[in-house]
């Protein structure tokens, strides 16, 4: 595809490699329907146009969509298409993200939002690859590679009669999962320096570098927003910090408290049962993230292991943070 922006994926820790790798076997092989995992801000829009860029299907359209951001009683027309007269505002017939995606990759995005009726039809057009535009006599065939991605456990939504278990079964067949952030301690430097040189040549700015205490400092962070969030860090550190060098005090990071994701280690149980207990007279966020390891061990009856992943972070960070406040 013409003109299109370079992709550049970073990283060189383990677990990231295994997700790379995975991905590249997928964008390869003929499989046709590929799952996505991981938190929000991990990458998966990024790892679906690797996918996309590195199969034969390279030169066709890649389209992706957002089950979060199109209203439910819309989301079958945006997918699937309508014709002429098919509704009321139906002046003119739309293909559809699906007729569009012909000979390339359609992304559904955030998937654990998608209704029921429309799990249906999806369902039978994974199966088929055949779909019938609203209000069209025939249906249409397309050749179509679908990726859909989700950062909530579908496994869950299943139990809970909010996803079709089969449709569930057919978008699994692959399922990467995108490691956290977190899980990626020797990725964060590597990461934030390419953002820094993106955004000193996009501002067109004068050169600027990291001092190691800002760089102990964003090593330390345990990233509950992920890449997305080290990038807006990275962007507001270049663009607000003085002089050529980006001090710790140039990186505003709010402190880390119970992350309201599920991780595949993190059962809704153990993230309910966690209640936060402090003196309000003390409100300040340092106080508030020590009571939070404080009711975290407590619940876990200080396993620090177990503690750590309830809290989102790694074992080491939560060995940190127990020393600098104190707590025994």
């Amino acid at each position: 595809m013409a003109n299109r922006e370079k992709l550049v994926i970073i990283g060189k820790s383990p677990r990231f490699l295994e997700a790379l790798s995975a991905a590249r076997k997928a964008a390869e092989s003929g499989v046709k329907t590929i799952l996505l995992t991981g938190e929000t801000g991990t990458g998966k829009e990024i790892f679906a146009r690797f996918i996309h860029e590195k199969s034969a299907r390279a030169d066709g359209p890649f389209i992706p969509v957002d089950c979060s951001t199109i209203p439910e009683s819309l989301l079958e027309a945006e997918l699937f298409g309508f014709v002429k007269g098919a509704f009321t505002g139906a002046v003119k017939s739309r293909k559809g993200l699906v007729g569009l995606a012909d000979k390339g990759t359609l992304l559904i995005d955030e998937i654990s939002n998608m209704p029921l009726n429309v799990q249906n039809k999806l369902l039978r057009f994974l199966e088929t690859r055949r779909y019938r535009p609203i209000g069209a006599a025939e249906e249409r065939e397309v050749d179509v590679r679908v990726i859909a991605a989700t950062n909530i456990n579908l496994e869950t939504l299943v139990r809970k009669g909010k996803f079709r278990k089969d449709l569930y079964y057919r978008l699994s067949l692959i399922n990467i999962f995108i490691p956290p952030l977190r899980e990626r301690e020797d990725d964060v430097i590597l990461l934030a320096q390419f953002f820094l040189k993106k955004f000193i040549k996009e501002y067109n700015i004068k050169e600027k570098k990291f001092t190691p205490d800002a760089l102990e400092k964003l090593r330390h962070h345990s990233w509950p927003g992920n890449v997305r969030e080290l990038r807006n860090i990275v962007e507001s550190a270049a663009l607000m910090s003085h002089g050529t060098l980006i001090t710790s005090s140039d990186i505003h990071i709010k402190p880390t408290f119970i992350r309201d994701t599920v991780t595949s280690r993190q059962t809704s149980e153990e993230r309910d049962k966690i209640v936060l207990q402090f003196d309000v007279k003390e409100f300040n966020m340092e106080n508030i993230e020590r009571a939070v390891i404080i009711e975290a061990l407590k619940f876990t009856n200080w396993n620090k292991k177990r503690a750590a992943d309830m809290l989102g972070i790694s074992r080491m960070n939560l060995l940190r943070k127990i020393k600098k406040y104190g707590i025994e």
